[in-house]
């Protein structure tokens, strides 16, 4: 099954430590402790580690409840599948919000492009940074004829 044996683990393949107290007790059912392995959450970023660990105390709290039976094992097995479910979402939720952050960033740089590229139109030998110029409203000072005019005090 995709490329592998069914009865051979992969090499890299590695068991997920439990969470729950103290080293996996013999005296339960091997499909019990079976699941109860696959609780760990340490291994998950610190914002996804609550969902998961809320399911880890729920299988804590029934283990301690309920006697190995076939519908122990499926209860937890529904409740790790849960767990999962729940993780996917949680991972969801934050790369739908990065996507989102990602889709304000890019609004954010298509105004400044667009706010370049208008500067850039007005730019002329008469307005080299291109800022926008007052419209021309009529005759204004003309400081060449007025340096040209004799100094009084001079």
């Amino acid at each position: 099954m995709f490329g592998m044996s069914a009865t051979t683990p992969s090499p890299e393949f590695q068991r997920p430590k439990s969470n729950l107290d103290g080293p996996p007790s013999t005296d339960r059912h091997p499909t019990i402790q079976d699941a109860i392995s696959w609780f760990d959450y340490e291994h998950l970023p610190k914002h996804l580690q609550g969902f998961s660990k809320q399911c880890a105390l729920l299988a804590e709290s029934l283990l301690a409840q309920l006697p190995d039976s076939p519908q122990l094992a499926l209860g937890l097995q529904k409740l790790l599948e849960a767990k999962d479910c729940f993780v996917r979402a949680a991972k969801a939720q934050q790369h739908d919000e990065a996507i989102k952050l990602s889709a304000e960033l890019q609004e954010v740089r298509k105004a400044a492009i667009r706010d370049l590229d208008a500067r850039l139109e007005r730019v002329s030998p008469e307005n080299p940074m291109g800022v926008e110029l007052p419209a021309d409203d009529g005759p204004t000072l003309d400081f060449e004829h007025i340096a040209r005019q004799p100094r009084p005090f001079a």
